[in-house]
């Protein structure tokens, strides 16, 4: 067995520890972001955001954990609809998996000028989703 470069499908399974993982990624950026905030006194500049370690994690995490496919549509989510924390606070997993899909192609998209990532964090949106991951027995398979 070697070593593959290929994305996942939105028909690959998700492990637990990997949805555990990315889940523990999203809360060290948040904790991250808000320390730097903390400390610089106001929002971070997008080139300082960007360099953050927590940062880097996520966004290969996102990609290592399942969450980003290879056969998921830029419309397969509306990451810009209003109150999308609130909405990510009661749908299911692939909507979920839908989500973090567009908002990191969204992310490379914006290529340094916006960052998609920032506003879900601003939002609140990364949270719940973080949160779900973490702690909602719903999302999971019995064992």
């Amino acid at each position: 067995m070697l070593i593959i470069d290929e994305q996942f499908s939105s028909t690959d399974p998700v492990r637990r520890c990997q949805a555990l993982c990315f889940s523990s990624m999203i809360q060290e950026l948040i904790d991250e972001d808000r320390i730097e905030t903390e400390l610089a006194g106001n929002l971070l500049e997008l080139g300082e955001f960007f360099i953050l370690p927590a940062y880097q994690r996520f966004i290969a995490g996102a990609y290592a954990c399942g969450f980003v496919c290879n056969d998921l549509a830029p419309s397969a989510f509306d990451i810009h609809q209003p109150r999308v924390a609130q909405t990510l606070s009661s749908v299911g997993f692939a909507d979920i998996r839908a989500f973090t899909h567009v908002l990191l192609r969204a992310e490379r998209w914006a290529d340094g000028m916006t960052s998609p990532v920032r506003d879900a964090l601003a939002s609140g949106a990364l949270a719940v989703v973080g949160r779900r991951i973490a702690d909602d027995c719903d999302l999971y398979a019995p064992f």
